[in-house]
């Protein structure tokens, strides 16, 4: 199954596929990243992680980095967060409802004691008087319970907060349907049943869908014109990464994602606090002036995700996506953070996708405004909808990187 293959592409855009087995994802439970000594604990464990390596190469420093906090993450995860989190008690569940359930255990085992004996009934008693209590208490936290959730849903579909109500109600829900071991078509429409060939068709399908070659004549490159920065800008592109600069990147990173081959979230480095954000300053620093990669950021875990419409069995009806390291995509932020304001100026101005504070709901805002004064002034209105197929997988990568 490819939702845990690692897939390599090299600079020709070959791909080789390794299939690997499930890790345990080191999220660290965002709402315990929240406590402040779980924090401090992290800190701590971190500071002595990023100052226990002195190794030349850059790869096997980041790697013994990671190795060392992906176990204290997963060590930390298991005492501090699942010790205090039990993932099979129900949510509505309160400390009160247990206290009275350990009294109607105990009540239950003291009646079964007294069996035959002149005690019975009272214990007998007993133990149907807390059952009641305990069914009239169950009941009633169980609709407050329910209130409080649909009060929750209803708060954020009216605060424009689509995410949290969504994420309430996958939750409610539970594991959605698995489709690890669906069967997949050939190309010739021949359903594959073996995990082997199933996985060879996936890497089949992700290797052409990633590696599609596209054709531009050289008197179109010919008259692409290329920018040329300023001296001042010059200097400013090729400056050393500022600690600045890292901690901004780092803050901008999204939460609750998926990890990639490293197994670590930005939840767990942004815990880390200072001490994570001096080694990652230091790390970037020597990458930036030994102009050396680290092996590793090649590597990404391509994950299939349904579109929820046509035949599960037809691989044309997935979409990739693509988990990456951490780290990597902290230094492509800092990066990107130098050259957007030069990318900005390149851009047409009536561009919005991929563009800061320009978001769907402006442009549909846009769209309908126009509409409204087309109509009130009686004037034509000519609209284009075009959907590329594949679009962004058809770039042609080598053309793109010519002409930066």
């Amino acid at each position: 199954m490819l939702d845990q293959a690692k897939m390599e592409f090299s600079t020709t855009s070959d791909a080789t596929v390794e299939q690997s087995k499930t890790n345990a994802t080191i999220t660290g439970g965002s709402n315990q990243l929240k406590d402040q000594h779980i924090n401090e604990t992290i800190r701590k464990h971190t500071n002595q992680i990023v100052d226990k390596y002195n190794i030349e190469d850059i790869t096997s420093k980041c790697n013994a980095s990671k190795n060392n906090t992906v176990t204290y993450c997963r060590c930390w995860k298991s005492k501090k967060v699942d010790r205090d989190t039990n993932r099979k008690r129900k949510e509505w569940l309160t400390d009160d409802i247990l206290k009275v359930i350990d009294e109607k255990s105990k009540a239950f085992i003291q009646w079964q004691n007294n069996r035959g004996t002149r005690l019975e009934s009272k214990y007998h008693k007993n133990y149907k008087r807390l059952s009641k209590t305990v069914k009239s208490i169950t009941e009633r936290r169980q609709i407050e319970y329910w209130d409080e959730v649909c009060e929750d849903i209803e708060k954020s579909i009216r605060n424009n907060d689509p995410v949290t109500a969504f994420s309430i109600i996958r939750r409610l829900k539970g594991g959605g349907k698995r489709d690890n071991n669906t069967p997949v078509q050939d190309k010739s429409g021949k359903v594959l049943v073996n995990p082997k060939d199933t996985l060879d068709r996936w890497r089949e399908f992700f290797h052409e869908t990633l590696n599609v070659t596209t054709s531009t004549g050289q008197h179109l490159i010919d008259q692409i014109q290329i920018p040329t920065l300023s001296a001042i800008e010059e200097y400013r592109q090729n400056m050393s990464i500022s600690i600045d600069e890292v901690r901004k990147a780092l803050k901008q990173m999204k939460l609750r994602k998926a990890p990639g081959s490293d197994e670590i979230t930005a939840d767990i480095l942004q815990a880390g606090g200072e001490p994570v954000i001096q080694w990652l300053f230091k790390f970037f620093t020597e990458i930036w002036e030994n102009e050396q990669m680290v092996k590793e950021w090649s590597m990404t875990t391509l994950i299939k995700l349904y579109k929820n419409k046509g035949d599960r069995k037809i691989c044309d009806n997935y979409r990739g996506i693509a988990l990456l390291n951490i780290t990597s995509k902290i230094f492509s932020r800092v990066i990107l953070n130098r050259i957007q304001d030069l990318i900005n100026c390149q851009l047409l101005e009536i561009q919005s996708g991929f563009r800061q504070n320009r978001s769907t709901m402006d442009q549909i805002f846009t769209l309908k405004m126009t509409m409204e004064k087309r109509r009130e002034f009686n004037k034509p209105l000519f609209m284009c909808f075009i959907d590329i197929t594949k679009a962004y997988d058809s770039v042609n990568r080598e053309l793109l990187w010519k002409t930066q």
